[in-house]
């Protein structure tokens, strides 16, 4: 892809670090049959029971106004339109929340030499409920939407030591998964979760008509099938956005269905994806943003065009607008944030499958890239991004870095990290000593045009699931992160921290309640105290089925937090109050892995607050789950 012609602006150094919770979840697990989101409300807790440097070229930037009509071509710069607009879907209460904003503003755009910027207007959101209502809950739970606006930070309550567990979502007309979390660092009664996996896919949709959006078709290749809404039926795969404005009490379902990228109405499905907050209190998500092509039509076409889009809100997850897409390839987007520059980061794409083309810019005529990789580019504002660059730095080096290979930074120093799973792909990253297989850390200062890299020095026999591989930023001691490593066979995390940006490391400390069980989908946090957190979830024996294996599996929640650093950790708090049941064996459930075993999530606050999300069968769809935890709970 050539450069893009205007230059990304640099934000001011924040003079307080800030927490930013940032996650990225995978490609569209199912949500459920039939509705888009309609009648969600809020609830309360649920049932009380028991190295060496590469260069690769140098590029510019590319600039997006957020709610424009066109998007810009490589070498182009965009400004003006006002932004769109965001509306309840069909079902929902017309009355909104006390506190919410109806109406939409139109979006400025500022143009200067060089430089552009753009204001998308906010749209309106619809309310999921009235001051005063009260919907239905969970089993064993009560709900109530959330009222009125968000309190003030000095207003927020402490935490209960025991942690609570709210069904986010509360709503089994759809199948969510894949959460994150997101906590505003001015005020930390306000929470946004990110849903990245809400289909219209449940078993109500089964047995399905003919015809119907639930009836499994194959999905224009020979490998996959999928509901027939999947390419056909915009809203039935989406992401679902979920704002507290309580400290994690109640939630309630805000509608962005409409923000979809404006220049064409194809790219209308959306999943995967991240959230980020900066210091000031600004939202980002970002989501594949996919045209799934036609899948009845002759010839056959499959995702012809997408990328991962991006949206932000200014007002605590209110109201959101279209900003612009990253310009790195749909598929398995993670993101982070600098909490010292208030840079924003998207890594994205499979090394060796995702290149630069229809399938980044969102547009069908873009040329097909000849670099296969993962890709990461970087804003200053969601709406101007540098260039995309490989995090292989363009090397045919055999390595992983898709799945959850996540990215974090602070101090202007960012950082990622990939599986390279032979000794020639080793000594390609590393050096003529690489082992066979190694964990590779590379940092940047300039958004991966240049790598620094180096090895994690796992100890020997540890293999590392390249699905399970996370990195930490410490925004209160420049160079300092902290690696986590699951390994392949799920028995143990691996925490490893460094205080140079990858140039020394410390010995590894092993997490975990229980080295004989299975754990998944674990996730890192940090806060601006720089303390760290780590969750993840372990499989369970089921007594009325002892012969199932994982992932047909229950499952329980875990989490630990360390004071100092990343050097020692608290004992393992369960946080969730019952085993999620075992997601059901469906052969048709072609994303089960990301729903039921892709990422969850994590947030710190700086008020002792730890918030953890993870995809929960319990209510009989899978649901997502939230506890609200006071760090005085974890003992040490």
């Amino acid at each position: 892809m050539s450069g893009y012609d205007s230059a990304a602006r640099k934000m001011r150094a924040m003079n307080r670090t800030t927490t930013t919770a940032v996650a990225f979840a995978l490609a569209g697990a199912y949500g459920a049959c039939g509705t888009n989101n309609a009648d969600q409300t809020s609830s309360v807790p649920t049932q009380a029971t028991t190295g060496m440097s590469t260069t690769a070229p140098t590029g510019g930037t590319h600039t997006t106004t957020a709610g424009s009509s066109t998007a810009p071509r490589a070498g182009s710069i965009a400004t003006g339109a006002a932004g769109m607009t965001v509306t309840a879907r069909a079902g929902t209460a017309a009355a909104p929340a006390a506190g919410t904003t109806v109406a939409g503003t139109a979006g400025t755009t500022a143009a200067g030499a060089g430089e552009a910027s753009a204001a998308g207007a906010v749209g309106a959101v619809g309310a999921v409920g009235t001051e005063g209502t009260t919907a239905v809950p969970t089993a064993g739970a009560t709900a109530a939407p959330t009222a009125g606006g968000p309190p003030s930070g000095e207003d927020a309550p402490e935490l209960p030591l025991e942690p609570t567990n709210v069904d986010v979502t509360n709503n089994i007309k759809r199948r969510f998964g894949a959460p994150h979390v997101a906590v505003n660092p001015k005020n930390p009664n306000n929470i946004v979760v990110l849903a990245s996996s809400n289909l219209g896919y449940t078993r109500a949709c089964l047995p399905a008509a003919p015809g119907s959006d639930c009836e499994i078709i194959p999905a224009g290749n020979p490998f996959l099938t999928q509901p027939r809404g999947f390419y056909k039926t915009p809203g039935f795969m989406d992401i679902g956005v979920f704002v507290s404005n309580d400290r994690g009490k109640t939630f309630k379902y805000v509608d962005t269905s409409s923000l979809v990228p404006p220049d064409d109405p194809k790219v209308n499905a959306r999943g995967e994806g991240p959230i980020a907050v900066t210091m000031d209190g600004t939202y980002y998500i970002g989501f594949n943003a996919i045209n799934w092509g036609e899948w009845e039509s002759n010839p056959v076409t499959f995702f012809p065009n997408g990328g991962v889009g991006v949206i932000k809100s200014t007002d605590g997850g209110l109201t959101w607008s279209w900003t612009s897409y990253s310009h790195t390839p749909a598929d398995w987007p993670y993101g982070g944030l600098d909490p010292n520059t208030g840079t924003l980061y998207v890594t994205s794409g499979l090394a060796g499958l995702s290149t630069l083309g229809p399938r980044s810019t969102g547009m069908a005529d873009s040329p097909e890239g000849r670099i296969s990789d993962r890709w990461i580019s970087s804003s200053p504002d969601g709406v101007t991004w540098t260039d995309p660059q490989p995090l292989g730095a363009g090397t045919e080096a055999n390595h992983v870095s898709g799945g959850h290979s996540s990215v974090a930074a602070a101090h202007g120093i960012m950082a990622t990290m990939f599986v390279a799973t032979d000794q020639a792909s080793c000594s390609t990253f590393l050096g003529s000593m690489a082992p066979s297989s190694c964990v590779v850390f590379q940092a940047s200062t300039d958004g991966g045009k240049a790598w620094s890299r180096h090895r994690v020095p796992t100890p020997a026999g540890f293999s590392a699931n390249a699905l399970g591989i996370l990195i930490g930023a410490d925004s209160t001691k420049e160079g300092h992160f902290m690696a986590v490593l699951l390994n392949n066979n799920g028995s143990n995390l691996l925490v490893f921290q460094t205080p140079d940006s990858g140039n020394t490391w410390s010995e590894p400390v092993k997490l975990t309640e229980d080295a004989a069980k299975t754990h998944f989908a674990p996730w890192v946090a940090s806060s601006p105290n720089g303390e760290f957190g780590v969750m993840w979830r372990t499989y369970e024996r089921d007594s009325a089925k002892p012969t199932a294996s994982a992932p047909y599996m229950p499952y329980s929640v875990w989490a630990v937090v360390s004071k100092d650093g990343g050097a020692t950790f608290s004992q393992p708090l369960k946080v969730s109050k019952a085993n999620s049941p075992a997601p059901p064996d469906d052969p048709n459930d072609s994303f089960s892995f990301v729903g039921d075993h892709g990422p969850s999530g994590m947030a710190l606050d700086d008020r002792g607050g730890a918030y953890v999300v993870w995809a929960d069968w319990t209510p009989g769809e899978r649901a997502i789950f939230l506890s609200a935890i006071n760090v005085k709970a974890f003992k040490f």
